[in-house]
C-alpha cells in the first residue's frame, strides 16, 4: 500500500485515539522500541490490505513485548498478550464476583481488590519477569511492595494463607486489560 494513505487510514479506524496511533506508530525516538517506524512502514508497503498490515504487525516479535503503537493497537483491537518466553514465573485462574483480584497480607488482616478490567467470572492472573509482556497493551493499575497471597476468589472472606496459597514477594507494577491480571515483578 501506498505510505501516503496510513495516517487517514490509522486515524479512520481508531478515531479518537488515532492521532496518538499514528504518532507511535511513526516515532522512530521511542526508548523501548528504536527502529519500529521503519518495521511499521515495512509492513504497510508489503501489506495488500489494512487487515493485512495488521496482520503482519500483531505477529512480528520486534514489536510484540516493546512498541507503544503494536500496545496500543493490541488492546484497542483486543489482541492476545504474549509473555516473552521465558518470563513467565506462574499463572492461573481466580474467581470473580466483584470484577476483580483479590490479594492481601499473608497472615490474612488485610486485603485489597485489584479491578481485572473485564468484569465477573473466571480470570487469569499472570506473575511476570520485569520487561517481560508489553506493558502498553494493558491498563496500569497500581505497583505494590511486600508479601502477599493472592486469593482464588475476590469475594472471599480474609484469611491467613494456606500451603496451597499463591504467594508474592517484592515489589510490582499491577495491570490488567480484559479480565487478566499481570503482576510485574520488579525487584
Amino acid at each position: 500500500m501506498k505510505i501516503e494513505n496510513m495516517e487517514k487510514a490509522v486515524k479512520d479506524r481508531w478515531k479518537s485515539k488515532g492521532d496518538f496511533i499514528y504518532q507511535c506508530i511513526t516515532n522512530d525516538y521511542q526508548w523501548d522500541c528504536p527502529g519500529s517506524a521503519a518495521v511499521y512502514e515495512g509492513h504497510w508497503r508489503a501489506a495488500s490490505s489494512f487487515n493485512g498490515f495488521l496482520k503482519a504487525v500483531q505477529m512480528d516479535e520486534r514489536l510484540m513485548y516493546t512498541s507503544q503503537a503494536y500496545g496500543e493497537i493490541g488492546r484497542l483491537d483486543r489482541w492476545p498478550i504474549k509473555v516473552k518466553p521465558g518470563c513467565l514465573i506462574d499463572s492461573f485462574t481466580v474467581g470473580s464476583d466483584a470484577g476483580s483480584v483479590k490479594f492481601g497480607d499473608v497472615a490474612g488482616t488485610c486485603g485489597f481488590m485489584v479491578l481485572n478490567g473485564f468484569g465477573d467470572g473466571s480470570h487469569g492472573v499472570a506473575i511476570v519477569k520485569c520487561g517481560g509482556f508489553n506493558e502498553h497493551a494493558m491498563r496500569f493499575i497500581t505497583s505494590v511492595e511486600g508479601r502477599f497471597q493472592i486469593y482464588t476468589y475476590d469475594c472471599a472472606d480474609l484469611a491467613p494463607a494456606g500451603p496451597d496459597a499463591k504467594i508474592i514477594e517484592g515489589r510490582y507494577g499491577v495491570y490488567a486489560q480484559d479480565g487478566t491480571v499481570f503482576f510485574e515483578k520488579w525487584s
